[in-house]
């Protein structure tokens, strides 16, 4: 499995992309830099390929101060524990558009 986030840095809306070769669904935390998980998403992978866009606000609907956050496939049961960390992503959401450093772990 591949993740894929764009645009990155993002100001409203993070578009989360992931590749797999099984139809399946992924669930994807977004987390804060002090390791809280502010956010749940849920996709389904057809055809190896699924995605879907995060708002930049929290569980809650508030929308979240600028920053950087990792996103965080979560495992499946059938998968080894020691995969979860190869789907981590750093993402930065900006708060004006001359901020365009990119961030990206993979």
């Amino acid at each position: 499995i591949s993740m894929r986030c764009y645009p990155n840095p993002f100001r409203e809306q993070l578009n989360l992309e992931v590749k797999s070769n099984r139809n399946q669904p992924v669930a994807l935390g977004i987390y804060n830099l002090k390791g809280q998980k502010v956010r749940s998403l849920m996709l389904q992978v057809h055809s190896d390929k699924g995605s879907i866009s995060w708002d930049g606000k929290d569980d809650s609907g508030r929308s979240l101060s600028p920053g950087l956050y990792f996103v965080i496939r979560n495992i499946a049961h059938n998968e080894d524990p020691q995969d979860k960390i190869a789907n981590l992503s750093l993402c930065k959401k900006g708060h004006d558009r001359s901020d365009r450093a990119p961030y990206f772990l993979k």
